[in-house]
């Protein structure tokens, strides 16, 4: 009812049932995906904990008492992270189902009309080619976007993920290309391409929210510094206590030597 009194009727109908039903799909299919990848990171993240805090027989940071801001971010990973999900959904969901639709539908139907042995190999190309390289990279920036953090954190992620997203989506959709263009028939095209991309998204979702090598870096670099911060203070009471030890044996030794001109 509501298609039919809020679309003109210029419009066909089926195009706009096809094009809300992969949209939907596309983005359900995003949410899965993301919830269960942040599901296994939290498993493996307590498992890897129980392992440490068994191994570890002295006082490590598994058994020290946790400041509050490490508490909150404790908690917060301890969760699930809604907006990491809404982020995740409207780039790789909503985002990737419209440019996905206009290609299958109208353009690589135009570009190779035939259904030949040759014309699979063309559209198996053009796909892999064009919008397999092109759709990833364009999700990936806009996810990464999305976090607000700067122009500089956009850069790098997408230089650090783009390329490892991108091999996946085209290794994968090779072999699916050749069944999609023989069996699926084109109006199941998009829907049957994001069933499959639901694989591809389960590793995507780690990759766009795992940490950069560049933060690691400079977490590593504050923690040695911290460390070295903290062994001289450690050192430095220990040389002024010696000094001072130094200085009473010194006035006990010019007593000493005061008493015996006296007698």
């Amino acid at each position: 009812i509501f298609f039919r009194w809020s679309i003109p009727r210029c419009v066909d109908m089926a195009w706009v049932t096809t094009l809300a039903s992969n949209i939907a799909a596309a983005s359900v299919l995003a949410a899965a995906c993301d919830a269960t990848t942040q599901y296994m990171e939290r498993s493996f993240k307590a498992r890897n904990d129980k392992k440490q805090a068994k191994t570890d027989s002295s006082l490590s940071s598994s058994t020290r008492k946790l400041s509050p801001k490490e508490k909150e971010k404790a908690q917060e990973q301890a969760g699930h992270d809604f907006e990491r999900t809404k982020r995740f959904v409207l780039s790789f969901g909503v985002y990737g189902a419209l440019p996905s639709f206009a290609f299958y539908q109208y353009l690589l139907p135009w570009m190779v009309p035939g259904s030949t042995s040759t014309d699979l190999v063309k559209k198996v190309i053009l796909d892999n080619g064009t919008l397999n390289v092109l759709l990833p990279a364009t999700m990936l920036t806009f996810n990464a976007m999305q976090e607000g953090k700067g122009n500089k954190y956009v850069v790098q992620r997408v230089k650090e993920t783009a390329i490892p997203v991108i091999g996946l989506y085209v290794s994968v959709y090779i072999p699916v290309d050749f069944l999609m263009f023989t069996v699926i028939p084109m109006q199941y095209q998009v829907v049957f391409v994001k069933s499959v991309n639901c694989v591809i998204q389960l590793a995507t979702s780690y990759l766009c929210n795992r940490e950069l090598k560049e933060d690691a870096g400079k977490k590593d670099g504050v923690t040695t510094t911290k460390s070295e911060k903290i062994t001289e203070l450690d050192d430095s009471p220990n040389e002024t206590e010696g000094e001072g030890e130094g200085e009473d044996n010194g006035e006990m030794d010019s007593d000493e030597s005061e008493r015996k001109d006296e007698e």
